[in-house]
This record gives C-alpha cells, sequence and structure tokens, in this order.
C-alpha cells in the first residue's frame, strides 16, 4: 500500500482548507486566504474553533459536507493541520473507513490553507457541536477527545438530513468507492 507522502506527490496539487472563526485564527496568527481555491479532498472544507474548558483548551473541527467532527488540543496551536490530520486519521479507522480511502483523503489534506468561515449552517453546527461537547467533557471526563469525537458524530444533524455525521462519512467514502470501481479509477 502506498505511503500518504508517495499518493500526495502523484496526486499533484493537493490542499485542504481549514476554515477557522476570527477567534481562532487570531489565536494562530494567521491571515485568511482570500479567495481560496476548491478543497481537494473528499470530505471538503473543515471548519474549526477553539474551546476554552478546563483542564485544557480544544479546537473542534467538522467537516464541510459531512459534518462529521474532530476534536484536538489546542496546544501548541500553529500544529492544529497536522493534529487534525492525525485525529482524522482515528476517527475513519474507527467508523469503519476503508484504509486505502483513509490514505487517500489524508495525502489530499498534504497541504493546507488558513481561511475564513464561509458557511453560516456548517458554522451554525460547529457551534452545535462545541455546545454538546461543553456538556460532554463535565459528563464524561473520562472519555478520550476520539470518544468525544464519535458521541459528537453520532448526534443527528438538521442540515444532513438528521442523519449522523458518521453514517454521512461512511456512506460518502462508499459512494466515492462504487464510483471509482464503475468508472476503473482507483
Amino acid at each position: 500500500m502506498p505511503s500518504a507522502r508517495r499518493l500526495s506527490q502523484t496526486l499533484g496539487n493537493t490542499v485542504f482548507h481549514l476554515r477557522c472563526t476570527k477567534k481562532l485564527l487570531k489565536r494562530i496568527g494567521a491571515a485568511p486566504e482570500d479567495a481560496p481555491g476548491a478543497a481537494t479532498t473528499l470530505l471538503g472544507d473543515w471548519y474549526a474553533n477553539i474551546v476554552f474548558s478546563k483542564p485544557q483548551q480544544l479546537v473542534v473541527c467538522i467537516s464541510e459536507r459531512t459534518l462529521l467532527p474532530v476534536v484536538v488540543p489546542a496546544k501548541n496551536i500553529h500544529g492544529l493541520p497536522e493534529r487534525l490530520c492525525a485525529q482524522l486519521e482515528q476517527l475513519l479507522q474507527f467508523i469503519g473507513v476503508p484504509s486505502a480511502a483513509i490514505e487517500h483523503e489524508l495525502a489530499q489534506m498534504h497541504e493546507h490553507q488558513f481561511a475564513s468561515t464561509a458557511s453560516k449552517s456548517v458554522l451554525g453546527s460547529l457551534n452545535e457541536s462545541i455546545f454538546h461537547l461543553s456538556w460532554m467533557l463535565s459528563a464524561h471526563r473520562d472519555c478520550s477527545l476520539l470518544e468525544h469525537a464519535v458521541r459528537l458524530g453520532n448526534i443527528p444533524n438538521k442540515p444532513i438530513g438528521y442523519s449522523f455525521a458518521s453514517e454521512a462519512t461512511r456512506s460518502l467514502f462508499r459512494a466515492k468507492q462504487v464510483i471509482s470501481a464503475a468508472s476503473g479509477v482507483s
């Protein structure tokens, strides 16, 4: 199986956008791209916001296309894109996405651009995830960040037809696999 680095080299210019709230962009110290191009990832752009919680500050990220949530520590904020990819890999494995599809998605996320939020609907879903996470952090103190992300991914979301983000994500990867198989493209 090819490595993510080798895949990204064969795929050419791959990029994902980390669409951060103003608060998070200020914390990172990043200037957003004025007109970011189209994301090359299956999950689309990622929206992110910082959560001031105890004992640690967190960043909640959600996929634009499936609203899949990923929770990462805010510590060393400049490494956010890499930590997002690492946590996403674990989450996709946990919810049953095939490893070849995970590797391909992560290869597409090899390069990133910071951008401002663009969709009020996705931003609303992000804020709803943060609301639920705040409750989970106090009610389930012994859970890992991955476990919190799994729980968040199993809450119905109105923008995706009251489906679960985890199921929407599995369905998206399955659909891509079917289309690729039918067209003979991997």
